[in-house]
């Protein structure tokens, strides 16, 4: 989009370069740099944000453009530092953007796919924060109050790997809203699996049925064994489709291996979320930080640890742009 004969500006925004897009967005690196006379954002001149913009071609226009304002809107009222935070938002031509902060760090899906090719595993205090940094802020989503101070009782439906960053700090980030719903708190909402992803779906959002926000704590614990493990809960990439989903309907995830160094307390938790029924895992994000907060040891120390992580992971990353740092 960007070229090295004109400047592509998106509202207050200089284009630097792409990164790896979605089905229906494409995403870029953006400097700010207002034009004179524009009204003045609370930013540094400068400061390096990215922006997802719609694609025209989208096979569903409508329904992207609502999973964009849906994010947008949820995005602008979430505060916390382990989800990413919306800038600004507006339009080019006849296609809406949506501006957040830039996070340089990698998916926890390439930190997922990088441990299990080397046949490593983090270790199970460094897992532990990491998780414990992801359920903090998975109970901030999940209560969300809306301008009126309303509870939303939101559901992410998605927080699978790709959708959940490590920073170059050891900060677990959220980092796509874009199939999160809300719900009467007193009825959860129905299921959808096409919202979600093979290999982190609940048995319930895989059967279509009645969601509650444990069905996010379900998805978070099939991660949390993957990262304790170092192998694959559920084996998807090799499947039918409809194979796969009959694995996630009935609930059959990988067993324990035998040489896994974790201990009992934090299997139980983990076995706790992988719970084929809804009621006897952690219910929200709350209760589950309630269950993981108080088990960390030396976070700074675990967090430095991830940090190198990171950095490995962004330095090693051919297939995106020179990190800011270097």
């Amino acid at each position: 989009m960007a070229n090295k004969n004109r400047e592509v500006r998106m509202g207050p925004f200089i284009v630097m370069d792409e990164l790896p897009g979605g089905h229906n967005t494409r995403v870029f690196r953006a400097r700010y740099r207002p034009e004179e006379g524009a009204p003045i954002m609370p930013l540094e001149y400068g400061t390096v944000v990215v922006i997802k913009l719609l694609k025209r071609e989208s096979r569903n226009v409508e329904k992207a453009k609502k999973r964009l304002a849906r994010e947008t809107e949820l995005l602008t009222l979430l505060d916390h530092p382990g989800i990413s935070r919306a800038i600004s938002q507006g339009r080019t031509g006849s296609s809406a953007w949506l501006a957040t902060e830039y996070i340089e760090g990698d998916t926890l899906q390439r930190v997922r796919d990088a441990f299990i090719k080397a046949d490593y595993r983090l270790q199970p205090q460094v897992a532990l924060t990491l998780f414990a940094d992801l359920a903090e802020a998975l109970a901030k989503i999940h209560f969300l109050e809306d301008r009126q101070g309303s509870r939303m009782g939101l559901i992410h439906r998605d927080l699978a790997p790709q959708n959940l960053m490590l920073d170059i700090k050891g900060q677990a980030r959220v980092v796509n809203f874009g199939s999160a719903l809300k719900s009467k708190l007193s009825e959860g909402k129905e299921g959808d699996a096409n919202s979600g992803t093979l290999g982190y779906l609940s048995p319930e959002q895989a059967r279509a049925e009645i969601l509650t926000q444990s069905s996010d704590v379900y998805t978070l614990g099939v991660l949390f064994f993957e990262m304790l493990t170092g192998v694959r809960a559920f084996e998807v990439e090799h499947k039918p489709p409809n194979a796969a989903l009959e694995g996630h309907q009935k609930a059959r995830g990988g067993p324990w291996p035998d040489n896994c160094d974790v201990s009992s307390r934090v299997r139980l938790i983990v076995d706790q979320c992988l719970s084929p029924d809804p009621a006897m895992r952690p219910q929200n994000g709350a209760e589950l930080s309630g269950m993981l907060g108080p088990m960390v040891r030396d976070p700074n120390e675990n967090h430095r640890r991830l940090a190198l992580v990171a950095r490995d992971l962004v330095m090693s990353n051919r297939e995106r742009p020179v990190p800011l740092y270097v």
